[in-house]
């Protein structure tokens, strides 16, 4: 802090200091508002010492007794704090040798110089109002470590030590990339734009004739889009919301602009069926105790209560109750399921500069639930059915298409019994061979019309593959035959995996030394069909 700051705003409530010079030296946005945030001192010790150096001005000592605030007929002018300032005295000279080694081991192991010491602010607390256990110790660090969402982790470093002779540990907020689904998104006052990123499918037993089904077919449900891992989206207000008032639309434009970012995770698969999801990590459930939940942040600084799981404020979407209201499994043909609160980690990243019409209660714990916040919370659930969405759509048309392929396959098996059993007995009379019920017939029809659809397919590609042939070595003799074989090219792809049938540079440059080699190795794609 500066001179300035310390001599006209320091312990005034109410200053307009934080307004009108919103932006620190570092261009973030300064945290608070009132002015009374400061006074929390006074509950965890009787004395405070503040020690604060601010770049090349003179280190400034600021010392108080908070029992002079509670004696009997004192006003808050009454109370004065003693003012020093250290001429010459460098601000790294008063922080114990312990801290600072701390500091600097992190700093080494961090490989990053920003961690000086030549200038901050230094508090020493003295006559402790409550007795520090080891629980509270561990209460207190589990809290700081969602201080600040992972994001500004790299600028800040939170570093504790039970005694000035005890181990320093730096405390993370905890990150980890054993998801099932991540969204990024980011709402401009106008539109969201939203990242997905799919991480929940087995990709190595998936089938590809998976991908050959309509529903696969378009984007972003393309074999390549779940290779590729993930994909982008945006969204007006109508769209994303269903609500296209002009009202609604004001409403969002005042909510102001927010990032939004979670993490979906399911605890297990049992009773999910066969939907190709990845294995579950054992890991999961622990660490969804210790950070599960979605938290908002405001300038980088955590707002309690939201996210909280010992608070009613847990699910403060209300998404468990959203979810008993239409209980559906993820396959259910509507399309409506959605996903429990317990399920999700994220953050809500707002500003109190450009989100000025979502306010904090005046004792910091929670934001005024108006109707400005109503508006904000319709507009992250919105986001949130962009995943769901995603995932249902996803496991329903997997369903259909293992209901449909179970049903061909007991089709043939039925089929291959009913010709073995007329086959096998060559002395059964004529009059019991002619007793087989319509039902066999239908049965053998059946098989007959999903043999046909097999070898039909066989043959469409090996006819795509006989003209691809024929038309690499006229390529670039028009645009129509280059057109044509990219085409070509193109329907092979879906067949295999994904995998190009041509292979980009030789889409490139069709030349005649390279012709064989892609006719090798189409010949090798289709007989791995």
């Amino acid at each position: 802090m500066t001179k300035e700051t310390i001599e006209t705003c320091w312990m005034l409530i109410g200053t307009d200091n934080k307004r009108v010079e919103y932006l620190s030296t570092k261009k973030r946005i300064k945290s608070g508002e009132k002015g009374i945030g400061r006074f929390a001192l006074d509950r965890l010790g009787s004395k405070c010492r503040m020690y604060t150096k601010h770049d090349s001005e003179d280190l400034i000592c600021w010392e108080t007794d908070w029992s002079n605030f509670e004696k009997s007929g004192q006003i808050i002018d009454d109370v004065e704090a003693d003012f020093t300032y250290c001429a010459g005295q460098r601000f790294e000279d008063i922080i114990p040798a312990e801290i600072k080694n701390a500091v600097a081991k992190f700093a080494e192991e961090a490989k990053d110089d920003q961690f000086v010491l030549n200038r901050g602010t230094l508090f020493i607390i003295s006559g402790l109002r409550d007795k520090w256990t080891t629980r509270e110790k561990e209460k207190v660090i589990d809290v700081l470590g969602y201080l600040i969402p992972p994001v500004e982790q790299q600028n800040y470093a939170i570093i504790t030590q039970d005694s000035l002779d005890a181990i320093a540990n730096k405390v993370d907020n905890d990150i980890t990339d054993d998801f099932d689904y991540k969204v990024h998104a980011r709402f401009d006052g106008e539109r969201v734009i939203a990242t997905v990123f799919r991480n929940e499918f087995d990709l190595n037993v998936m089938p590809k004739e998976l991908f050959r089904q309509s529903a696969f077919c378009d984007e972003p449900y393309r074999m390549e889009d779940f290779f590729k891992g993930f994909y982008e989206v945006k969204y007006t207000i109508a769209e994303l919301t269903g609500n296209d008032t002009s009202v609604f639309a004001d409403m969002c434009r005042q909510v102001g602009p927010f990032d939004f970012h979670f993490m979906f995770m399911k605890l297990s698969n049992r009773g999910e069926g066969p939907y190709y999801y990845k294995a579950v990590s054992k890991k999961r459930k622990a660490w969804m105790e210790n950070h599960g939940g979605l938290k908002i942040y405001r300038d980088n600084f955590l707002v309690r209560p939201y996210g909280d799981p010992t608070s009613k404020s847990f699910d403060w979407l209300g998404l468990d109750a959203r979810k008993g209201v239409n209980p559906v499994a993820i396959s259910d043909k509507s399309g409506q399921w959605h996903v429990n609160n317990s399920q999700l980690q994220g953050t809500v990243l707002i500003s109190r500069v450009f989100n000025a019409s979502i306010l904090d209660k005046s004792n910091r714990e929670g934001i005024i639930e108006n109707e400005y916040f109503e508006t904000l919370s319709s507009l992250l659930i919105s986001i949130i059915s962009i995943f769901e969405k995603d995932r249902a759509y996803i496991v329903r048309n997997i369903k259909q298409y293992n209901d449909n392929q179970n049903q061909r396959e007991k089709a043939k098996e039925e089929a291959t019994d009913i010709a073995k059993t007329l086959l096998g007995k060559k002395n059964r009379r004529p009059k019991e061979q002619q007793q087989r019920t319509a039902s066999d017939a239908e049965k053998l029809a059946e098989a007959v019309q999903i043999f046909q659809e097999e070898k039909k397919y066989r043959i469409e590609m090996a006819t795509c593959k006989s003209e691809l042939e024929s038309l690499l070595p006229r390529a670039g003799e028009s645009a129509s035959i280059d057109a044509r074989i990219l085409e070509l090219d193109s329907q092979l792809e879906r067949s295999v995996y994904g995998n190009a049938a041509i292979a980009l540079p030789i889409k490139k440059d069709f030349t005649a030394e390279k012709i064989n080699e892609l006719i090798s190795k189409i010949d090798s794609l289709i007989e791995g069909e």
